[in-house]
């Protein structure tokens, strides 16, 4: 009796302060054509060769809700979901580096991604066809999450799963 107790006050202490990370994702990226290959050095490898690793960075911009704009800082993480011609998903991480607040309902967020690259592999941004942007927003509670999900909040938005893809513009 006494341990099923203390496993429901365990589960009880999980449900209302778990953090659960919540994102923001924008199907509308736009990529420039801009990239840059640079090199760094990296102490992980024992050869000297290959101490300098090379990253392919691009720079594109991703439109956002107002509301998301409040939560997105420069600075801040971000995931590029690239999908290929064969199906196959790549994430790259980017950077924020700059936010222009809206005008009509909707702001842009421009991005650095920076994917590690080799000359002979296959570059990561020309054979992909649709792309999403996904950025931390914020967290929640398994408590506040369910109390959304049934409606019950009123005022605050309900939970929506990953949104659809889209095309490169």
């Amino acid at each position: 009796m006494m341990s099923a107790i203390f496993f429901s006050m365990i589960w009880v202490v999980w449900f209302f302060t778990s953090p659960i990370e919540v994102y923001a994702v924008s199907p509308d990226i736009y990529l420039y054509n801009n990239e840059t290959i640079k090199q760094e050095f990296s102490e992980k490898r024992l050869s000297s060769w290959s101490r300098i690793k090379q990253y392919l960075t691009k720079q594109f911009r991703a439109d956002f809700s107002a509301k998301d704009l409040e939560k997105i800082k420069p600075g801040q993480r971000a995931y590029l979901y690239l999908n290929d011609d064969k199906g196959e998903q790549k994430q790259i991480p980017a950077t924020v580096t700059k936010i222009s607040y809206p005008v009509n309902g909707k702001g842009q967020v421009f991005l650095e991604a920076k994917s590690e690259y080799t000359p002979h592999a296959q570059h990561p941004f020309h054979h992909a066809k649709t792309v999403n942007v996904k950025i931390n927003i914020g967290q929640l509670s398994p408590a506040t999450i369910l109390f959304r999900a049934s409606g019950l909040g009123g005022d605050t938005p309900k939970v929506t799963s990953w949104p659809r893809n889209s095309t490169i513009k």
